[in-house]
């Protein structure tokens, strides 16, 4: 149901057990099973599982939730069959008692075979024999309970499982106490066993941990006996108890029901004054008389009806089933004046709705009386005493009563019956007083009539005020009274919750049912610079939000609401240019070519897109630290504020110096005299003072440093301590513009010009990688790449960030030697290029072939110098996946952002998974399910407005006002944006066509033959033996003329290749492309053709245009650009960030399809041939060129 347009006529809901919404509130996982045989194949989080049925129920209202034991609860008639999808089993020491005696249930499993078991017939409470099939293990190391019985039996099986009564009824395990009995077997001989009414009572009910559980299905009568370990009856063979069959039942086969509805709008009286209570306005003596002649309508349309099945005729005689609904209930509130959104509106609901019930249910016991009750009802949950169907723990769920009809109510959608009966649809509030019907693809305007009947009865009705009442999709506007836009309350008014609020109340009396996160640590830019995603608010308790600790922005857009979603499975995603993020398996989307998709879902060599965004902090942040050890008499004293200059000294630090508290040193090297100087002029501006000199003797370098404990830890608590454990300061992550650029001025000490670019960094610190990475592309600019490569000598990664195009000319490294030539590496950008018009670029330029090939391609992306010369945008990066890997259970986080719902992180466009965009959130829906669950919902389902491109009905706008002349100016700019457009446009296509002339004019000029040519002649089969086909090119490599020579001089085949070749000739030197000549030759056919599948030759034309293909493709693999070998300092991840950015060849040609050629006509009859299953063929005699 994700694609909307495969299955238009169905509505799918997704079964749900208290089990599992159990696992979900827990965060455990639940168990999959085989449906044939229950066995256990697999195990899921259901966690997971729910958030995926919610997030599909947001986006496109399916699945709705049907919670199955609840239903399975009041099934009418389940003896015939249930819909509990749970498995009670037994654990395997179980002593099931076949006819060859007691045997183990795991011993069973383990052979796996079909065996004999003596059973009860319940119906007939007779012993029986029967198979058990498939005896299995089903589920591995579940709860358990231990039952005792005063036989000495012991016996563990799930809480679930059933146990037969005394009277044949089940019980549920977990429902047992001690004092309860249980339907007894006695075995006194062998092979001739007898039942005798004893039983065995419960002594004990406890606790018994985890165990494996297995399980089997016993033919027809669904029951086994349990075996005592010793007989307690002398006179027989075999004691044990009575076990109900432990195999899932399915849902009933072959089950139908006949439906109708009664417009309950209709029974409002008018003849009572406006303020008399509700409900006398309503006429209950002509509602009960609709309801009983529905009734008896709907179980006369159960003989009436034909069925395409024997099973389902059979089952629908026996048991009566009919749903008699509501529709219309809108309509009716709004006509008593009562609001739907109400304590009031759902009283009302839940007496219409009881009413309906009980009056149904009375003419079915009429309909009984007159032509007898449903055949199952003595062991429906309807029978009597003696056989009727009770719940677990014995008692009964609905009392005796003798019915024609096993279920009577049930409230259906009524969608398209509400519109041929005009009300509203089932018990929904209405959609709008105002909006649009689609119907048949037709969009149709619709007005409440009983709006504008009150409008006119009040005196404010108005053609104008109903035009903007329509145009505006909502009601409040200041002549409507307050108490009007309070009863006509529409469903896009209304919270969520008086929906299931209002559904419980009619499922009352109701027989049937009513039908992302990232890692701790990960960097969002926004307009106070780089923002750990944990630090957006003060630390709050797992799976809760909490206000921002400031106001935030990151792309223009604020920052709501931070979310810590607590410990959590992560997985990791890494991408061509090095960048990689970790976040939620379960939830976390980033944006990909064809939309939001799961982290989790993603594979190597698929595509997320990414873009530049800048974000810098206002800068000189308060630097926190008390000055309080001092090793001299003068002090060092601490800056107080970032500042260019410390950030500076910070790099340069953190890129090549390291600390000592023993020796309280802050120490830098300096390889060259440029490094001295500029530390020594940083110590001067920041602390006044001249660092101290060393020479380490063993290698000739100068050390220079400053003296003080107090200063190490500072630098310390900034920078981090240790070539692994660097990082950048917090006050540089959210720095100014020029402290950022400083710092990294100052890390250019730890990096080293390549042919890729500039490695910025290049050291053991993953986080100070990662940081300056992130730093660097905060500055909004190309290009920034990560790499990493293992180090056998530490056993660990190093890691770099190179940096080239416009990036590389902003930093300017402190060592002259770095500063080398500016690397320009082009880059992917997403382009939409299918509608684009190549009659734009003049013929045969760069840019019309370059558009020509992306389109025969079908590709959606280009590199980005290519699209600016196209005139397509290059901001939207396309970045290659290259790993997913699980990243185990992590700490995450997320953050709400205002109306994009989407963010920026490490390069890439990351989903907002806390909330969704539009009015309903994911959580809204979420929490519609889970309050229907609580409520005691048989099922819910919702629909969001928007979530799907063809809904049935649609306001023209609801919006607010703000929202609406916000949307009316974007609406004005894109007129103005068009208008310009299309004069642009008109311009462009001028000039084209005058490029078209010139390139005509051109085109006419036949080009002189050189004396000298080059080509290649090509020896190609063909039907009529070999042709020899000769390709000479000009001095730029374009083919120039083609010779075909076939066969002996004289013959006519011969003499037709040489027309073929000379025309072909003329075409070239007159400047036609050979992509329009080998288009026109591929795929002619004759009465014969020779080889098969790519090597099949159907002509000697086809033979030319293939010799032309091979040409092309030769000459591409000779110009194709190679990738260098080797990558920036020995990174393999960049090895394949520049692979990423070389040409990928296309074939120029365009692409031939046998199908869609003219492939000739059968030699036989003369009709059209086809090509079907690799062959041609005539559909009209049957002719075969495949024989």
């Amino acid at each position: 149901k994700q694609d909307i347009t495969r299955i238009t006529n169905f509505n799918i809901s997704v079964a749900v057990t208290d089990a599992f919404m159990t696992a979900v509130e827990k965060g455990e996982e639940y168990e999959l099973k085989t449906p044939r045989t229950g066995e256990v194949a697999g195990r899921l989080n259901a966690r997971m599982v729910w958030d995926k049925i919610v997030q599909n129920a947001w986006k496109t209202g399916e699945p709705g939730v049907f919670f199955i034991d609840r239903a399975n609860h009041y099934n009418p008639v389940p003896h015939l069959g249930s819909y509990e999808a749970t498995n009670p089993c037994l654990t395997g020491d179980a002593q099931v008692l076949t006819v060859e005696g007691p045997r183990r249930f795991d011993e069973l499993a383990a052979a796996g075979d079909d065996v004999l078991v003596h059973a009860v017939d319940r119906e007939t409470g007779k012993p029986v024999v029967r198979w058990m099939r498939s005896p299995r293990l089903t589920r591995r190391d579940v709860p358990v309970i231990e039952l005792e019985f005063d036989s000495g039996l012991k016996v563990r099986c799930t809480p679930d499982h059933h146990w037969i009564g005394l009277e044949g009824e089940k019980l549920r395990a977990s429902a047992l106490c001690p004092g309860m009995r249980v339907q007894a077997f006695l075995l006194r001989e062998v092979l001739e066993p007898s039942f005798v009414p004893a039983n065995h009572r419960v002594v004990a009910v406890r606790d018994a941990g985890r165990a494996d559980v297995y399980n089997g299905t016993v033919d027809d009568v669904h029951t086994y006996v349990v075996c005592d370990s010793v007989s307690v009856d002398p006179a027989s063979a075999h004691t044990g108890v009575v076990s109900a069959n432990c195999g899932e039942q399915p849902l009933l086969p072959y089950d139908v029901c006949n439906l109708g509805s009664v417009n309950v709008g209709a029974f409002v009286r008018t003849d009572v004054e406006a303020d008399a209570p509700w409900y006398e306005k309503i006429d209950w003596k002509e509602y009960r008389r609709v309801v009983r002649l529905s009734t008896h309508f709907l179980d006369n349309v159960i003989d009436a009806n034909q069925y395409p099945l024997p099973e389902i005729h059979d089952l629908a005689h026996r048991i009566r089933r009919i749903g008699l609904g509501v529709m219309g209930f809108a309509d009716l509130l709004v006509r008593i004046g009562i609001p739907y959104d109400s304590e009031e509106g759902v009283e009302v609901g839940r007496r219409i709705m009881e009413f309906m019930d009980e009056e149904s249910k009375k003419e079915s016991e009429v309909l009984a009386e007159k032509r007898g009750v449903f055949p199952e009802w003595e062991h429906s949950i309807w029978g009597p005493d003696e056989t009727a169907a009770r719940a677990p723990n014995g008692e009964r769920i609905r009392p005796m009563r003798r019915l024609r009809n096993c279920n009577v109510t049930t409230v259906a959608p009524t969608g398209t019956i509400s519109i041929f009966a005009g009300c509203s649809s089932g018990i929904e509030p209405l959609f709008a007083v105002a909006f649009m019907r689609n119907q048949a693809g037709a969009l149709m305007p619709d007005v409440n009539e009983d709006f504008v009947r009150i409008a006119r009865e009040q005196g404010w009705y108005s053609e104008a005020l109903m035009q903007r009442i329509a145009e505006e999709g909502h009601i409040h506007f200041p002549e409507v009274p307050e108490e009007v836009q309070r009863t006509f309350v529409t469903a896009h008014d209304i919270t969520p919750e008086w929906h299931v609020r209002m559904q419980a109340g009619f499922q009352e009396y109701t027989d049937s049912a009513i039908s992302k996160c990232i890692v701790a640590g990960t960097l969002i830019p926004t307009d106070k610079g780089l923002v750990p995603v944990e630090a957006f608010a003060a630390e709050h308790a797992p799976d809760t939000f909490a206000q921002p600790n400031d106001e935030y922005r990151t792309g223009q857009h604020r920052i709501l609401s931070h979310y810590r979603a607590g410990q959590k499975r992560a997985t990791r995603i890494r991408l061509d240019n090095g960048a990689e993020l970790v976040g939620a398996t379960e939830s976390h989307r980033v944006l990909t070519p064809d939309g939001w998709k799961l982290m989790s879902e993603l594979a190597p060599g698929d595509f997320v897109l990414g873009r530049f965004q800048e974000s810098h902090g206002p800068g000189g942040a308060a630097l926190q630290w008390e000055d309080d050890f001092r090793t001299c008499a003068t002090a060092l004293p601490t800056p107080r504020h970032m500042t260019p200059a410390f950030a500076r000294f910070l790099g340069m630090l953190a890129a090549d110096g390291y600390t000592l508290e023993a020796d309280g040193r802050v120490e830098i090297t300096c390889k060259n005299d440029f490094v001295g100087r500029e530390f020594r002029r940083l110590c001067q501006e920041i602390f006044g003072v001249e660092p101290k000199e060393t020479l380490d003797r063993r290698n000739q370098v100068k050390r220079l440093y400053l003296t003080s404990r107090n200063l190490v830890r500072f630098i310390e608590s900034l920078i981090g301590r240790g070539a692994y454990h660097k990082h950048a300061p917090a006050a540089i992550l959210r720095g100014s513009f020029e402290e950022k650029l400083n710092f990294l001025e100052g890390i250019t000490l730890d990096g080293y010009a390549t042919p890729q670019g500039l490695v910025l960094y290049g050291g053991m610190s993953k986080t100070l990688a990662y940081h300056v990475a992130e730093l660097a592309r905060s500055f909004g600019l190309p290009w920034v790449a990560q790499g990493r490569k293992w180090v056998k000598e530490t056993e660990g990664y190093a890691y770099d960030v190179v940096i080239s195009n416009e990036l590389q000319e902003l930093i300017t490294p402190i060592e002259p030697h770095k500063r080398s030539q500016t690397v320009y590496k082009r880059y992917k950008v997403l382009a939409e290029v299918m509608a684009m018009s190549r009659s734009q670029f003049a013929y045969s330029s760069t840019e019309y072939n370059a558009l020509r090939t992306a389109q025969n391609s079908g590709r959606r992306h280009l590199f980005n110098t290519t699209a600016a010369r196209l005139g397509l945008p290059t901001d939207t990066l396309l970045h290659r996946v290259t790993e997913v890997e699980a990243a185990g259970v992590v700490e995450l986080y997320d953050v709400e952002v205002e109306h994009a719902h989407e963010y920026v992180v490490n390069g890439m466009v990351s989903h907002n998974t806390t909330n969704f965009p539009h009015d309903a959130s994911v959580d809204d829906v979420r929490q519609i399910y889970e309050l229907a669950f609580s409520l005691g919902c048989k099922g819910v389902t919702v629909y969001r407005d928007g979530s799907r491109d063809n809904q049935v009905l649609s306001t023209g706008a609801t919006k607010t006002p703000a929202q609406q002349a916000t949307e009316n100016e974007q609406l004005a700019q894109a007129k103005q944006r068009v208008a310009e457009l299309e004069a642009e446009l008109k311009r462009t296509r001028e000039a084209a066509q005058r490029a078209e002339v010139q390139a005509q004019q051109v085109r006419r000029q036949k080009r002189r033959r050189p004396d000298v040519l080059r080509g290649v002649t090509r020896k190609m089969t063909s039907p009529l033996g070999d042709v020899f086909v000769t390709i000479n090119e000009d001095e730029q490599g374009n083919p120039f003329e083609v010779f075909a020579v076939l066969g002996k001089a004289g013959s006519i085949a011969t003499a037709d290749a040489e027309a073929v070749g000379r025309l072909i000739s003329l075409a070239l030197r007159f400047g036609v492309p050979v992509n329009d000549v080998h288009s026109q030759l591929r795929g002619i056919s004759s009465d014969r053709a020779i080889g098969f599948g790519q090597n099949k030759v159907l002509s000697v034309p086809d033979a030319i245009a293939q010799a032309i293909e091979l040409r092309e493709r030769e000459k591409l693999g000779i110009q194709q650009e190679l990738i260098p070998n080797g990558s920036y300092g020995g990174s393999a991840p960049a090895a394949l960030a520049a692979a990423a950015v070389q040409p990928e060849p296309q074939l120029a040609l365009n692409g031939y399809d046998p199908g869609e050629t003219f492939i000739g006509v059968c030699p036989d009859c003369q009709s059209q041939l086809e090509f079907a299953e690799g062959c041609m063929k005539c559909h009209a005699c049957g002719y075969s060129e495949c024989g």
